[in-house]
C-alpha cells in the first residue's frame, strides 16, 4: 500500500544524485508513544513530579495559613511581635522560592532527572532506527512525523520493525498492572511529660502530620479517626501509648505503614520525633524530628517538614 506524499527534494542531499540509493522512513512521535520502556520511565518522572508539586503546594498553603493567621492577628500585636511573624513569614517565602528555584530552575532537579531517565532510550531509539537500516539497505532514513514529507512508499516504513526490536524485550505480569500505595496510619504522640500531657500535644502534633500529608501521591492514609477509634479502644490515655501497640492497632485497621512518635514541652518549647515503621519487616524505615515553639503556627511548619521529608525520604529508597 502507498500514501500519497511528495518527498521535498531539496531534503535529499546532493551526493545521492546519480547513485543507487534506497530511502527509508520512520515516525519518531509513533515510538516515542508505543515504546514500552520509554513510557514507563515517563511514568517515573511524573511521579517525581507529582511528589515536588506536592511539597511545592503544600509549602504554599503554609505560607496562606501563615498570612491568614497573622493578619487576624495583627491588630492585637506589639511591633516586636509584628516584625517577629513578617519575618517568620519571609523566611518560609525564600523557602518556597528556593525550593521551585531548585526544581523548575535551569539545572533543577526536573531537568536533571529528565536526562537521567529518558536519554538512554532516546539514545537508544537512535542505535536501533541506524542499526534496522543498516540491516534493510537504506542509505537515508527521513522522520515522517516531521514537516517536509508528502509523499512515501510505505513498504519502506521501517516504523513496526523499529518497535519489535524495542519492545522485544519488555515483559509485564499482569498482576503488576497497576500501582498499589502503601497505606499509612498516623499515630497520636506519645506525651512524655506532663506539660505535653496538659497541652495535648500527641493529638495537635498527630493533626498536623496528617494535614501535612493529605493528597502525597506516594501514600495512602487511614482515616484519623479510624486510628484514633481504634486507640482510644485499647489506650486509655496518650502518655499510655507505645511502639508495640501502635504496631498491633496498626494490623488490625489495615494499614502497611506506621508513623509513630514522642513528644516533649519545656516551657514553651515542644520537641517531637517521628518513625516510620513498615508492618511487613517490622522495621524503622525512616526516623526524623525537630523542635518548635508551642503556637500552632510554628508547630504546622516544623511538623509539616519533617514528615513531608520522612515521606520523600521513604518513595525514594522504594524506588531504588
Amino acid at each position: 500500500m502507498k500514501k500519497a506524499i511528495w518527498i521535498i527534494l531539496l531534503l535529499v542531499p546532493v551526493y545521492l544524485y546519480g547513485k543507487e540509493q534506497r530511502i527509508g522512513f520512520v515516525n519518531i512521535k509513533r515510538i516515542m508513544r508505543e515504546y514500552q520502556d520509554l513510557q514507563n520511565a515517563k511514568s517515573e518522572l511524573s511521579n517525581y513530579i507529582q511528589k515536588w508539586e506536592a511539597q511545592r503546594d503544600s509549602l504554599k498553603q503554609v505560607i496562606d495559613s501563615l498570612k491568614s493567621a497573622y493578619n487576624k492577628e495583627k491588630p492585637m500585636l506589639s511591633d516586636e511581635a509584628r516584625m517577629r511573624r513578617e519575618q517568620e513569614i519571609q523566611q518560609i517565602e525564600n523557602e518556597y522560592k528556593n525550593f521551585w528555584k531548585s526544581i523548575w530552575g535551569p539545572n533543577g532537579k526536573l531537568e536533571r532527572k529528565n536526562a537521567e531517565l529518558l536519554q538512554p532510550y532516546i539514545h537508544n531509539i537512535d542505535s536501533v532506527v541506524s542499526s534496522v537500516a543498516e540491516d534493510m539497505g537504506y542509505s537515508v532514513i527521513f522522520d515522517l512525523s516531521s514537516s517536509g514529507i508528502m509523499y512515501y512508499n510505505s513498504d519502506d516504513d521501517i516504523t513496526d520493525l523499529v518497535l519489535e526490536q524495542l519492545n522485544r524485550s519488555y515483559e509485564v505480569a499482569m498482576d503488576t498492572t497497576s500501582i498499589i500505595k502503601p497505606k499509612l496510619a498516623i499515630f497520636p504522640l506519645k506525651e512524655k511529660n506532663n506539660d505535653a500531657v496538659s497541652a495535648h500535644l500527641g493529638s495537635r502534633i498527630q493533626k498536623l502530620a496528617y494535614d501535612a500529608l493529605r493528597g502525597s501521591p506516594n501514600i495512602e492514609l487511614i482515616p484519623s479517626t479510624t486510628v484514633n477509634q481504634a486507640v482510644d479502644r485499647e489506650i486509655p490515655s496518650r502518655d499510655l501509648i507505645d511502639q508495640g501497640k501502635c504496631i498491633r492497632i496498626a494490623r488490625n485497621i489495615g494499614a502497611d505503614l506506621i508513623m509513630y512518635g514522642e513528644v516533649t514541652r519545656s516551657g514553651e518549647t515542644v520537641s517531637f520525633n517521628f518513625k516510620l515503621i513498615s508492618l511487613k519487616t517490622g522495621q524503622e524505615l525512616v526516623a526524623d524530628g525537630g523542635t518548635s515553639s508551642d503556637r500552632d503556627t510554628d508547630l504546622m511548619v516544623k511538623v509539616g517538614d519533617v514528615v513531608r521529608r520522612m515521606i520523600a525520604e521513604y518513595s525514594m529508597k522504594a524506588n531504588q
